[in-house]
């Protein structure tokens, strides 16, 4: 073979090996590269979802601690109502519904320790009054023992052996003669004057009238404690009418009829001439004569009048003002009426009329006491009767006549009494009819 053919020969080889080792090197590195990309790929994937279970799982477990702590309160909400240390129970259910507002039973738990402290607190001071009507006992202090253990009795009729102690003490100032008893309710009256304890000041002085009306310028402490209490009774709530009419203007809005004569009501019980409470109230009525809620006899409605929403509030404010200590037997009868012991205010109201016959507002404010306690023996009947003879002022004067009414229809009487008080009754119902004939029209008309 010739040099020059076997020299292609040879360069054709060289060509076909370096192809070859070529290829051989380039497809290691393709592959590599195809394979780092798919990393690359998977690296950001995972890292996507890493970080979505990383989010989830921090809700879950701020859930979980949120849950934790919620139920750690309820038990602890628990642990102190056990324990009797109700003023932490207290605390810890009010930190826990603002967390969770419906959680388990929390919300009737909270009431129920709510009620069991105040009746601690009552007891405790039923104790305390009982303690110093027991010092004064020894002391002689025949004077304040009495007002001790009558402003107990008048919480509490069955308070340990306290009839007995009052009994004991009122003996007591029976061996006293008058000018000295007298003399030591004085003392006792001004000196709790001078303490500002304007509440035991005036059962002192009306203890003293009630033995010596006339007694140096006892009348004129009395009058000068009743306007001081008057003063600062109405400093408090001349700053709650405008929320009051502001609640009747919200409740007219909704044609929450019931709600805002309550609130007009409560305006004009405390302040008469306030805005145009007058204008408003009388529409509300109005509207109120329309509905079905005007014609029930139920106690909420026997709230709404004018004589119960007064009570009530100057019972709110005039027994905050002087603490608990009872004060005249009128105020005594609200404290009563407002904590719903609706049989002890009418007690009171019964001696008050046995002391003072010739009061004949007490005859009202008794036959609406009768009426919330469902009574219509001989006794309610005869304060029924009392009232509508006397023309005197109650919202509840229809529901009175009939039941005065009823009386006489079922005993079969046919007396002038008997006749009058039907005639009245009857007349009362066809004023009723026309009234409800009249708003029907207006209302139409509108």
């Amino acid at each position: 073979m010739k040099f020059s053919t076997r020299f292609a020969l040879g360069v054709t080889q060289v060509t076909l090996l370096l192809g070859c080792t070529k290829a051989v090197i380039a497809g290691p590195i393709n592959i590599f590269a195809s394979t780092s990309g798919t990393l690359h790929s998977d690296r950001h994937t995972f890292e996507i979802h890493t970080d979505q279970s990383d989010s989830q799982q921090d809700t879950l477990q701020s859930k979980k601690s949120s849950d934790q702590n919620i139920e750690a309160l309820y038990s602890q909400a628990l642990k102190h109502a056990a324990e009797g240390s109700l003023e932490m129970a207290i605390a810890t259910y009010d930190e826990l519904l603002k967390l969770s507002p419906n959680y388990k039973d929390a919300k009737a738990r909270l009431q129920v320790v709510r009620e069991q402290l105040e009746e601690r607190q009552l007891a405790d001071w039923l104790e305390s009054e009982y303690a110093i009507g027991l010092a004064l006992l020894k002391a002689h202090d025949w004077t304040r023992a009495v007002v001790t253990f009558e402003n107990i009795l008048e919480v509490d009729r069955g308070f340990r052996d306290a009839r007995r102690r009052l009994a004991e003490a009122k003996r007591g100032l029976e061996k006293d003669s008058s000018e000295i008893i007298t003399a030591r309710y004085y003392a006792d009256g001004i000196a709790s004057m001078n303490q500002n304890d304007l509440g035991r000041a005036l059962a002192a002085f009306e203890k003293l009238k009630s033995i010596n009306p006339t007694y140096r310028n006892v009348a004129s402490l009395i009058d000068e404690i009743e306007s001081t209490v008057g003063q600062k009774a109405r400093a408090v709530t001349l700053a709650g009418i405008d929320s009051l009419y502001r609640i009747g203007m919200a409740a007219q809005e909704k044609q929450d009829w019931v709600q805002a004569v309550v609130a007009f009501e409560k305006v004009q019980v405390l302040q008469p001439s306030y805005r145009d409470v007058v204008e408003r109230l009388s529409l509300t009525r109005a509207h109120l004569n329309q509905s079905d809620a005007f014609h029930s006899a139920s106690a909420s409605e026997l709230w709404s009048s004018p004589l119960y929403v007064g009570a009530a509030m100057v019972g709110l404010v005039v027994i905050p003002l002087l603490g608990i200590v009872v004060l005249s037997p009128n105020a005594r009868a609200r404290y009563h009426l407002l904590r719903g012991r609706y049989a002890v205010a009418a007690e009171i109201y019964e001696r008050m009329l046995a002391r003072h016959p010739e009061r004949a507002k007490l005859y009202s404010a008794l036959a609406n006491l009768y009426l919330l306690l469902g009574r219509h023996d001989e006794r309610a009947l005869k304060v029924y009767k009392t009232t509508l003879e006397l023309n005197l002022s109650n919202r509840n004067r229809d529901e009175l006549n009939s039941i005065v009414a009823q009386q006489f229809l079922s005993e079969g009487r046919t007396d002038s009494e008997a006749i009058e008080v039907l005639e009245g009754a009857l007349r009362e119902h066809q004023r009723k009819q026309r009234a409800v004939v009249k708003g029907g029209s207006s209302a139409i008309a509108q």
